[in-house]
């Protein structure tokens, strides 16, 4: 659900993002991923989301206002560090 409480996103296993009375920003749902996708969770804001995949891949998409640049970006997570993350726009 929003924050707001105005609507609501689906996400497949694929990545797509199916939104119903909510904004709609990207998917991944045109990406070959590592592993499937198992959770979407709102910005505070309600101006993007996250995706979250099963091997800890991370996927932001959100406006040009939310903080993020408004490109999709996936985050990829340091195999070697657990606190080391860069950012890759796809």
């Amino acid at each position: 659900m929003t924050p707001d409480g105005s609507g609501y996103w689906m996400v497949a296993a694929d990545g797509g993002v199916f939104s119903f009375g909510a904004p709609f920003w990207a998917s991944t749902g045109n990406l070959k991923l590592n592993k499937p996708v198992e959770g979407i969770v709102p910005t505070l804001t309600n101006k993007g989301y996250w995706l979250v995949a099963s091997d800890g891949g991370v996927f932001a998409s959100a406006t040009p206002d939310s903080g993020l640049d408004g490109r999709h970006q996936k985050l990829e997570q340091s195999r070697s560090s657990a606190s080391s993350a860069t950012a890759t726009a796809t």
